[in-house]
């Protein structure tokens, strides 16, 4: 048993009081233990091994800690980065659509026309004869398709300049859209472009699909590597619906495509 005025020491693990004198503790190590307060904590004999375990699994789990803190953070900045990637994906993804849903409008607004190249920007009358009404683009684009290529069933609704405005100094002839009255027309219109071939008044004004602008790309592609085959020996290869074929294989859909001269 300590009494209250003897030199004592109590256990921190079982909290149990002991007598300097039987525990070893010299009056300078007692003084030590009380001027350090908090800060120095005493096991008894018994005791002191088991204190070591507990520090060493204190210290263990502080480790574990520490580890755990830093495979968070690593979780963390993963969660982080696929959030990014998410955002961006689904951002993309929005853009492909609206992209989708413009080309198909595109696509809508251009099914009934056709493209006419090289015919001449006049606005004269007739013969040069000022009392004649002008010779317009629509007059012109009807003799083509109603009286050269023989087409008197197809209507003409529109026609167009593309540029609108000629830029100054331009002397080429700006192409002509031309809206027709039906999807139908324009394939017929199509399949016998190819007679402008043989028409000497007529002789390089080609007619052509009126393309989109991923449809213009797709068709730039194609014959950019139309042209690097042909230079690499492949002469036998033309433009059909879209493909790379062979003259032999592209029967019918060659002289569907046959009036444009960069596709032969």
């Amino acid at each position: 048993m300590v009494k209250d005025n003897a030199k004592a020491v109590c256990c921190e693990y079982c909290a149990s009081w002991y007598h300097t004198r039987c525990e070893g503790i010299s009056d300078e190590v007692y003084k030590f233990l009380n001027a350090g307060g908090d800060q120095i904590h005493w096991f008894c004999k018994s005791c002191n091994s088991k204190a070591l375990d507990v520090m060493k699994l204190v210290q263990g789990l502080k480790e574990r800690n520490e580890m755990l803190e830093a495979k968070l953070d690593e979780v963390k900045g993963q969660v982080e980065e696929i959030a990014l990637v998410r955002g961006s994906f689904a951002e993309k993804i929005r853009e492909i659509s609206r992209e989708e849903v413009h080309e198909a409008r595109e696509k809508e607004l251009r099914e009934c026309n056709v493209v006419i190249s090289n015919i001449k920007e006049t606005d004269h009358g007739a013969a040069g004869d000022p009392d004649q009404e002008p010779v317009t683009d629509n007059d012109t684009v009807k003799q083509l398709i109603h009286n050269v290529l023989g087409a008197s069933d197809v209507e003409v609704v529109s026609t167009t300049r593309v540029p609108k405005v000629k830029k100054q100094g331009e002397t080429h002839n700006r192409k002509l859209v031309v809206k027709l009255g039906s999807v139908n027309q324009k394939h017929k219109v199509l399949r016998i472009a190819k007679r402008l071939r043989d028409n000497d008044d007529w002789q390089g004004v080609y007619i052509n699909p009126d393309l989109t602008k991923q449809e213009r790309k797709k068709d730039y592609e194609l014959r950019s590597e139309l042209k690097r085959r042909r230079e690499n020996g492949e002469t036998n290869l033309i433009l059909s619906r879209g493909q790379i074929v062979t003259k032999t294989n592209a029967g019918a859909s060659f002289l569907h495509r046959g009036h444009s001269p960069a596709v032969s």
